[in-house]
């Protein structure tokens, strides 16, 4: 009697190790816009700071180890496109790869994968390092299983642009960050799911999962790998991949507003000040969102906007060069949502 106890026994034990697995999937209601989105990697239109922020990435296998960089995205879409962003905290940006296909995921990188249908086959990988490299390929299905990468697909007709906050490969200084934005058409997504909409119908539900690794260097032995969506292996663990819902509502609800909020934001007095054509100005954001950083006149005009751009929370520093302006007193201002700080500096020449 003890062989059927002992398969029973495995067999209560598998079933709640699926039910772990199927919980806990996190989900993101993209919104549908109507406007342009420029794809330039500064996150500039009205459309992306509408949007809704995920949460914050995980370490893969280790839900209870924070993450050492921070990573959050955001989506959208429109009848041709989905447009997804990352945004990557980073001290230490590094990526030497530029060619197409080459192994990105060695270096510093971020990652999409669509299983539309959630069926776990046919389903594509992209990844865009910080040089702008694209690696692309669609798996007929994970790995473990068997599955083959194509690599000759391409996505002919994406878009990405990576930008960084900083200088790439140079441990001697001090970077904040990149970003990350794509356009991904969904006329070349519909060979993964036979029955289902392209572009998407308003309430449909995708199954995607974005991830990042984050490396000091080629082929890191200490590299972070985090997810957006918790998949405790590695990456290509198809029914652990996020949902995400289409919708044509001009906003979303899922309770992860991450605009800069008051009393979030910090703004250091320029040095050298006074100064001689050119000042380092340097500020500080506590949470991700639209920060824009403007000079302005004795007479309070806006003369220059130095910096206007979707910022992920960090440390953040300029080199104002004022070379075209004559002696005076000038006002430079930081302002991230709902909140703002003003100081003054003295231009001599």
């Amino acid at each position: 009697m003890l062989k059927p106890v002992l398969m029973l026994s495995a067999f209560f034990c598998v079933m709640n190790v699926m039910t772990v697995l199927a919980q806990d999937i996190r989900e993101y209601r993209a919104r549908k816009i109507s406007g342009e989105i420029i794809i330039d990697g500064y996150l500039r239109e009205s459309e992306w700071t509408a949007a809704d922020t995920t949460e914050h990435f995980a370490v893969l296998g280790q839900n209870n180890i924070p993450v050492k960089t921070h990573t959050w995205s955001k989506m959208v879409w429109d009848e041709e496109y989905l447009y997804i962003a990352f945004f990557c905290q980073d001290k230490n940006v590094y990526a030497s790869y530029i060619d197409r296909d080459t192994p990105l995921y060695e270096e510093d990188v971020v990652e999409v994968f669509i299983d539309p249908d959630g069926d776990r086959e046919n389903y594509i990988e992209v990844e865009v390092n910080p040089l702008n490299a694209i690696f692309d390929l669609w798996m007929t299905k994970p790995w473990a299983e068997g599955g083959k990468g194509n690599l000759n697909w391409d996505m002919v007709n994406m878009s990405t642009v990576s930008r960084v906050r900083g200088t790439l490969c140079n441990s001697s200084d001090k970077d904040t960050s990149w970003v990350c934005e794509m356009r991904l058409p969904f006329a070349e997504m519909a060979f993964c799911a036979n029955s289902m909409n392209f572009p998407p119908k308003d309430g449909d539900t995708w199954r995607i999962n974005l991830y990042r690794m984050d490396s000091k260097k080629r082929k890191d032995p200490n590299k972070e790998h985090s997810g957006w969506n918790q998949t405790y292996a590695k990456g290509h663990v198809p029914e652990r991949f996020g949902r995400i819902i289409f919708s044509s509502s001009n906003s979303t609800n899922t309770g992860n507003d991450h605009s800069i909020s008051p009393d979030r934001i910090k703004l250091d007095q320029n040095y050298p000040n006074p100064f001689n054509q050119s000042t380092v100005i340097r500020y500080y954001l506590h949470e991700p969102g639209i920060a824009q950083l403007s000079i302005f006149n004795l007479q309070g005009d806006e003369i220059e906007i130095l910096r206007h751009e979707y910022s992920a929370p960090g440390e953040y520093e300029l080199n104002w060069k004022a070379e075209n302006l004559s002696t005076g007193l000038y006002f430079y201002r930081l302002k991230a949502g709902t909140c703002s700080e003003i100081k003054k500096c003295l231009l001599i020449k």
